[in-house]
């Protein structure tokens, strides 16, 4: 082989080398944004579960503040005819 052929083989190696390597680092960096996607979709789900269960238990605090306070002012209606009666 020529000695002028053998840059021009060097540099059409690394070329090469270098478009395998551009390649395999498209293909690593579509791995990781499909895996990202695919953890951030699952951790979207459990914030929205969490806050569906944190909502429920808000709605039924309030569900049975609601029912104490009726039966409050049952008792004191209750209470207050008594007094009436008397």
């Amino acid at each position: 082989m020529p000695a002028v052929a053998e840059p021009t083989i060097r540099l059409m190696i690394d070329a090469t080398h270098r478009g395998g390597v551009r390649n395999l680092n498209e293909l690593n960096l579509a791995r990781l944004e499909a895996m990202l996607e695919q953890r951030a979709a699952a951790l979207e789900a459990r914030i929205d579960l969490s806050v569906a269960q944190l909502e429920l238990k808000i709605i039924r605090r309030d569900t049975t503040l609601g029912f104490w306070i009726l039966q409050a002012a049952t008792v004191a209606l209750v209470f207050a005819l008594v007094k009436l009666a008397l």
